[in-house]
């Protein structure tokens, strides 16, 4: 069954074909004309069978796929909210004639409405082949236990990235590899200095924001490669904006981010664990030791963990 057009509010005229109990999947069959699409979304050029990503945030179902949504809730009072730390400079007086510049971090608060968090459904996309063509397909989904608000999102966010999808029955369940390749990690070359590698990377992420945001990125980034982890992994696709370090001794993973406003998050599994877990798991709080809010104090409280 083949949906064609920009988005769907309703699934039940889409699955009332298929009996309760049936396994159904979302496709795409890719040629010439789409893979550049499928790229887009975060495949790599040349992608493996079972290669299996979180799309990136190139439009507003794949960003809320990926990363959730805040909803304003304006019937309750504004709240003061840390939004963020940043460099600030100033001229001071020194006399005779003298200035000279100080520069200081200082915490932003904000007079902010109180939110409602909405989770990223986390949906993830796998580059399947069959009988020789290549597909983009989704997750299982079983008729009469999926959740039709769930499988809505699944079908926009086909339809967003490529415009169509086909409903596929069970007898196409050989489309999804028994093996899955997830690609949201690429390890950073080995070294014991591996801060020039995450500076060159943390840089092109934050050059076209304010410097008094990227400066205090950047001095977080570099702080904990101060502690020497033994490997660092850069995020792609959907977890762009994620650098995550491991010390396997301490058996900690931190996962930092290279967006403000945001926070430091302490997981203990290890990293071959760590690394099979999709955005949605990592994000619901259940695997994390700690959180490090980005406020002040967060360079003590970074030690602490790490001493």
């Amino acid at each position: 069954m083949l949906i064609n057009q920009k988005s769907v509010r309703s699934v039940e005229k889409y699955i009332k074909a298929f009996r309760p109990g049936q396994t159904i999947r979302l496709a795409v069959r890719i040629d010439a004309q789409n893979k550049k699409e499928a790229i887009e979304a975060g495949f790599d050029e040349r992608p493996e069978n079972g290669d299996t990503i979180l799309s990136l945030p190139i439009n507003t179902v794949a960003a809320f796929n990926a990363e959730g949504k805040h909803i304003p809730r304006k019937d309750l009072p504004m709240e003061p909210r840390y939004i963020t730390t940043i460099e600030w400079s100033w001229k001071q007086w020194e006399g005779r004639g003298q200035t000279r510049t100080v520069t200081e971090s200082r915490d932003i608060y904000k007079d902010c409405y109180q939110q409602d968090f909405i989770p990223p459904p986390g949906l993830e996309l796998t580059w399947a082949t069959k009988d020789g063509h290549d597909y983009v397909v989704s997750e299982e989904f079983e008729i009469g236990q999926a959740d039709p608000e769930i499988l809505k999102h699944a079908i926009n966010l086909f339809l967003s990235i490529f415009g169509e999808c086909e409903i596929r029955r069970a007898d196409l369940t050989s489309f999804i590899p028994s093996k899955i390749r997830r690609l949201n990690w690429e390890l950073l070359p080995p070294g014991k200095h591996p801060w020039d590698k995450v500076q060159k990377y943390t840089q092109e992420l934050v050059k076209k924001k304010d410097p008094r945001y990227g400066n205090i990125i950047l001095q977080r980034q570099e702080a904990v490669s101060h502690f020497k982890p033994d490997e660092v992994y850069v995020g792609t696709g959907g977890f762009r904006t994620y650098i995550a370090y491991v010390f396997k001794a301490k058996k900690t993973v931190l996962l930092e981010s290279t967006e403000y406003g945001n926070a430091t998050y302490v997981f203990g599994e290890n990293w071959e664990e760590f690394s099979m877990l999709t955005k949605a798991e990592i994000l619901n709080n259940s695997y994390q030791k700690d959180r490090l809010i980005h406020s002040q104090g967060w360079g003590e409280r970074l030690h602490k963990t790490l001493k």
